[in-house]
């Protein structure tokens, strides 16, 4: 007789509820402005805000009177300008922007900023060596192509829900149809 045992893993993470990744911005590419920031072109602003306790803010779609979330991270990769924020749940527009990141809706990100160190390359293209991050917004289209939302967290199932997930996982092991 064989027995087949099949191990199941159920997280529980509300802290993770609404939090989202992803590239802000990504150096060295050409965006619909005729800009290209270079790398290191936020160190300065990040490190002012760090001094002062602050964080750029989380508007959708650059609106000042939208504001949807907080920022729990921002760092300069290689890459780019890497992010981790929470989505205010609780709220109409956070609860909104969640709904379209995870159905693909929203899933680029812009930012928001004021230029301090510039030049013009040979090509006409503005490179941006150093600007102050002011905000950082999802939007629909960004003007860095690369600038993506890479990994949506989903806010957390209520208990009946979680109950209905735990059978129908049982019964697809046990060999019967959900």
């Amino acid at each position: 007789m064989t027995i087949l045992h099949h191990d199941i893993e159920i997280r529980f993470a509300a802290e993770d509820a609404g939090t989202f990744t992803g590239a802000a911005n990504v150096y060295g590419t050409v965006d619909s402005y005729n800009t290209v920031f270079m790398p290191g072109a936020f160190a300065a602003s990040l490190t002012e805000h760090r001094a002062a306790g602050t964080m750029p803010m989380m508007l959708l779609q650059h609106s000042p009177s939208v504001v949807i979330g907080a920022w729990l991270e921002i760092r300069e990769a290689p890459s780019g300008l890497f992010v981790r924020g929470r989505l205010d749940l609780t709220g109409p527009s956070g609860r909104k922007a969640h709904a379209m990141m995870k159905a693909g809706e929203l899933g680029g990100l812009s930012v928001g900023f004021r230029r301090r160190l510039t030049d013009t390359l040979a090509d006409g293209t503005v490179a941006i060596r150093q600007a102050d991050l002011i905000e950082i917004s999802p939007v629909r289209r960004p003007s860095n192509p690369g600038a993506r939302v890479t990994d949506v967290r989903s806010a957390t199932a209520g208990t009946a829900e979680l109950v209905n997930h735990i059978r129908r996982a049982a019964a697809i092991i046990g060999g019967q149809h959900a």
